[in-house]
């Protein structure tokens, strides 16, 4: 996670938050492509296993998960489809869904508390 993490918060950074800065053109090819490279490896160490940790579920792959999840702005997942494979099998346990149910109900409750405006 904590070779993949750093490259993916900055691509992140550079999209939603500087991409009309033109320093920004010039570094995301860079950081995409040292992604690419990480996501490689990283496809490469899940080889032909569901999960991480002893082919077993673990907290490894719920870290893991949140991080690839990042990457859902952009179709770089696409290139990789053991790991896209491998996120969508975590996303679709039923605990997932629970926790990030409960983890966006604050957002949701508050959003629906604000009157629409037209």
């Amino acid at each position: 996670m904590n070779s993949i993490e750093p490259f993916v918060a900055e691509l992140a950074g550079i999209d939603f938050f500087n991409s009309e800065k033109a320093w920004a053109a010039q570094r995301r090819p860079e950081i995409e492509s040292d992604l690419r490279k990480r996501l490689r490896e990283l496809q490469n160490a899940l080889g032909d296993k569901n999960w991480f940790a002893n082919n077993r579920f673990s907290a490894a792959d719920i870290l893991m998960v949140h991080v690839l999840r990042d990457l859902r702005h952009t179709p770089i997942l696409a290139d990789f489809p053991a790991l896209a494979a491998y996120v969508e099998q975590a996303e679709a346990r039923p605990a997932f869904k629970r926790a990030l149910g409960d983890q966006l109900k604050p957002f949701r409750e508050y959003e629906a508390s604000r009157p629409t405006s037209s």
